[in-house]
């Protein structure tokens, strides 16, 4: 259960802490208090997304923390499961920036929202006016019917088939495209992968086309400047020749001093090397001799590739990889007829285990159906309903939808001698009230949430129906920790705890505090909200008969 809850710097909340306890609970306040600021501040700690501007004017941060203790096995399971120290209760903290930023921590950790969402089902279920308005919408009650026949495993299995049937039918759609389609398709990746292969690409070709090119087109000028160097190192009474005058005469010298011996080697090393050199002069004026068809070549091979890169990519290797990439798509397309034979198969299996699967899942409903019928009729009778039919309808869908083969809808016949209709046309504000409320009494022994919350469960409603409504969520209460937001003396009167949200100003600013009532209290705010600001003898003395009874 919910055993504290702090807010800070939440709208007109700038601190509150509020101890709960088990049993029923009730929360009353004049218009405007800040009763909804405590919902959006457990939507906050529940994962729900909210706006920034729930953040109090001029602060920087907001933050809202829960205490929730007597936690089930399988939620501290789920908790440990996720690596979070548990010991049967959990700390939730969730702080918001005036910037919209979010930060969650469980148990002192930090955790993602979505974490937190999908735990916060376990610990509360609340409810507001829109789950009301929800249960107008034939669309949601599935999800009612099939809370109430805790028919996961069936359900799992249908959506686990369907989900399955459903990628084969995508599978099949995209392989059986129209035949001029897929011929085109095959015409194109066969040109381009023959226009490749066709090509011999190499990696790294390109770069050396390139500089042989600038040799051929420099090739006059390298063969005349090779030849004349050549000449110079190996004609006579050229340099060479004279080089090897000067080795002799340096050479007859070379005995007379260390000197003159180091530079007469160096002198002889330096002929050496004029003679390799000249050598190699000679095999570079071989390899460059310059062919003007060779230039030809070269210019064709690199606008040959220049092309292939306008097409399929900026480089050699990406050309390279778009050709595997078509020649892989070509393939799977040559061979997609024997697949769609597979996959026909395939679907043929899928509809035969789906059909299956949806008639179990209807039959889980159909049982249940026929037991919430009952059972909510009783509820209903209880809270001052008493001639109300209410049916539940599981008609074929006539297709296989992600929910099942069934359209379920709720009906109802509010007055005696009336036929059943549905809730959207003639349910009120008031009824509908009761039968949410009785629809939450009839799945609450089986959710797994130990806290329920109410916000204005009371709308439409008023004198004994009223007092029935506190009279079943004082019933609830017994097994789950309840927390109801009302404007009505019949309900706050049957709570075991009262809290009064008050609102107030000061150097113009806007505070609400939450505070506890004891006896004189509660029979004050009872007062008040019978008769207004300024309480009689008579609305005391109503209030004091009220919380009498509401004890009893």
């Amino acid at each position: 259960m919910l055993e504290r809850l702090h807010i800070e710097n939440i709208a007109v909340i700038e601190s509150a802490d509020i101890d709960l306890s088990s049993g029923f609970t009730v929360l009353t306040g004049e218009t405007g208090a800040g009763k909804s600021v405590l919902i959006h501040s457990l939507n906050l700690i529940l994962g729900e997304r909210v706006n920034r501007d729930i953040v109090r004017s001029g602060c920087e941060k907001a933050t809202v923390s829960g205490l929730f203790t007597g936690l089930s096995e399988e939620s501290t399971a789920m908790l440990r499961e996720q690596g979070f120290v548990c010991d049967g209760e959990v700390l939730i903290q969730r702080d918001l920036t005036s910037e919209g930023k979010s930060s969650v921590r469980i148990n002192g950790r930090p955790a993602t929202v979505s974490m937190l969402r999908d735990f916060a089902g376990r610990l509360v279920n609340i409810h507001g006016q829109h789950d009301n308005r929800a249960l107008l919408d034939p669309a949601t009650h599935v999800r009612y019917l099939d809370s109430f026949a805790r028919n996961e495993e069936a359900r799992t299995c249908y959506e686990r088939i369907f989900s399955e049937l459903k990628q084969v039918l995508r599978r099949i759609s995209e392989i059986s495209t129209d035949d001029q389609a897929r011929m085109q398709k095959i015409d194109l990746l066969s040109y381009q992968v023959n226009e490749i292969d066709s090509a011999h690409l190499k990696c790294g070709e390109e770069e050396s086309l390139e500089q042989r090119r600038t040799v051929l087109c420099n090739g006059e000028k390298i063969e005349s400047s090779l030849s004349a160097a050549y000449r110079l190192c190996s004609e006579e009474n050229n340099a060479r020749d004279k080089l090897g005058q000067a080795c002799f005469e340096l050479e007859s010298i070379s005995s007379f001093s260390p000197r003159l011996g180091e530079l007469s080697d160096r002198l002889i090393s330096l002929s050496d090397q004029l003679d390799d050199l000249a050598s190699d002069l000679r095999e570079c004026m071989e390899e460059h001799s310059f062919d003007p068809a060779e230039l030809n070549e070269a210019e064709e091979r690199l606008d040959l590739i220049y092309r292939l890169k306008r097409k399929y990519g900026s480089t050699v290797q990406e050309i390279l990889d778009y050709r595997d990439n078509a020649a892989a798509e070509l393939d799977s397309i040559n061979v997609s007829e024997e697949r769609l034979n597979e996959l026909n198969l395939e679907k043929g299996r899928l509809y035969r285990l789906l059909k299956d699967a949806a008639e179990a899942l209807t039959a889980t409903r159909k049982k249940a159906g026929e037991t919430l019928e009952k059972n909510l009729t009783e509820q209903l009778a209880f809270l001052d309903m008493p001639n109300t039919g209410f049916s539940v309808t599981v008609d074929p869908a006539g297709t296989f939808t992600p929910k099942g083969a069934d359209t379920v809808e709720f009906l109802l016949s509010a007055n005696l001698g009336e036929d059943l209709r549905p809730l959207s046309k003639i349910a009120s504000g008031g009824e509908l009230s009761r039968i949410m409320l009785s629809m939450k009494t009839c799945l609450s022994l089986d959710e797994d949430a130990e806290t329920l919350i109410f916000d204005e469960i009371d709308t439409g409603v008023s004198g004994k129906a009223a007092e029935k409504i506190a009279m079943k969520l004082k019933e609830i209460s017994n097994g789950k920790q309840v927390v109801v937001v009302t404007h009505l003396a019949q309900i706050a009167a049957y709570a075991d705890h009262h809290y009064l949200i008050a609102k107030s100003t000061s150097d113009n600013r806007t505070y609400t505090t939450v505070s506890p009532l004891d006896r004189a209290g509660r029979i004050g705010e009872l007062a008040r909200i019978i008769g207004g600001i300024s309480p009689t003898q008579a609305t005391i003395a109503a209030a004091e008969d009220l919380l009498q009874r509401g004890s009893e």
